[in-house]
């Protein structure tokens, strides 16, 4: 049964690889949440320009924002599923939200979803949502991408159902995603014979062992 925490302790992984030109803004949105209840981990995948500087730096000066926050490194480049693998094995809280270093969180996005998780019925163990495409550093040029899909994420739609649209269409975006931390640890995390594509994989082994994906 899930656990009806009002404020359990969310991880904010934060996945680098090559990503100086933006993680600072992603770092921000981080430390803007006004969900308080966070543990951040940035995990970098050998990056060869100065993220891990960049990184390092903002993390001294802003842990204390954090209930956590630490810098996980790599010696080699080992693909998208290892390095968010690598964060979700240090992670301490209840429920993961990853983000890519190119990436912002709407300064809500966390409470909204824990909220959302602790007024619904069903025992909800992953969740995703719609999410705003923006180009470059400008927020001016926007478009609000749906990822609704009547079929997939309708009240009636079962695990199996899903679990059968996947086979055939991704229906998820992974930067929406927030999942329990020992449903994601039950499937043996993401699938790293799959260096570039982290998130679809999951999804198909998610469902296929009977866990819905609620959407918002």
């Amino acid at each position: 049964m899930q656990e009806k925490t009002k404020q359990p302790l969310v991880s904010i992984i934060v996945i680098t690889y090559n990503s100086s030109k933006f993680v600072l803004e992603t770092l921000e949105s981080a430390k803007a949440q006004t969900y308080r209840n966070i543990e951040l981990i940035v995990t970098d995948d050998n990056s060869t320009d100065e993220t891990v500087d960049i990184c390092k730096k903002w993390i001294d000066e802003n842990a204390v924002q954090f209930v956590r926050a630490t810098l996980v490194l790599s010696k080699s480049n080992t693909g998208i599923p290892a390095n968010i693998n690598r964060g979700v094995n240090l992670a301490k809280g209840f429920w993961i939200k990853c983000i890519a270093g190119d990436d912002v969180l709407a300064e809500d996005c966390i409470a909204e979803l824990i909220y959302y998780i602790n007024t619904q019925q069903e025992d909800i163990q992953i969740l995703y949502s719609d999410l705003i495409r923006f180009y470059g550093n400008s927020i001016k040029n926007i478009e609000i991408k749906k990822f609704e899909n009547a079929k997939f994420c309708s009240r009636e739609s079962t695990a199996d159902d899903q679990y059968q649209i996947l086979l055939r269409s991704n229906r998820v975006s992974a930067a929406t995603i927030i999942i329990r931390r020992d449903l994601l640890l039950s499937v043996n995390g993401f699938d790293e014979r799959f260096n570039l594509l982290e998130d679809w994989p999951l999804w198909v082994k998610i469902t296929y062992a009977g866990y819905k994906i609620y959407y918002l």
